[in-house]
């Protein structure tokens, strides 16, 4: 659903993340806290590759505003997406 888009990811430098995730509400139609996902990334060259819940997903992303932003290409609901991640 439309919720998933305000997940936020932590990327930690011990390779785990951790990321808070929502989902909609089927009373209200509101986003509401999910449960917390787990995972690990790992880095090869270019290649970063996120498992998180049994998924795998490579990405080579695109760096900028020094290095304190990355973009990836993702599938999101069915449709290509570009998807900013940014240092906190």
């Amino acid at each position: 659903g439309v919720c998933e888009i305000q997940n936020l990811t932590h990327f930690y430098n011990d390779y785990t993340l951790l990321t808070d995730t929502f989902q909609q509400n089927t009373e209200t139609g509101d986003c509401e806290p999910g449960a917390d996902e787990s995972g690990t990334w790992s880095k090869d060259g270019n290649v970063y590759t996120i498992t998180s819940n049994g998924n795998e997903q490579s990405a080579t992303p695109e760096f900028n505003d020094d290095n304190n932003k990355f973009t990836v290409a993702q599938e999101f609901e069915g449709q290509l997406a570009t998807v900013t991640f940014s240092r906190q």
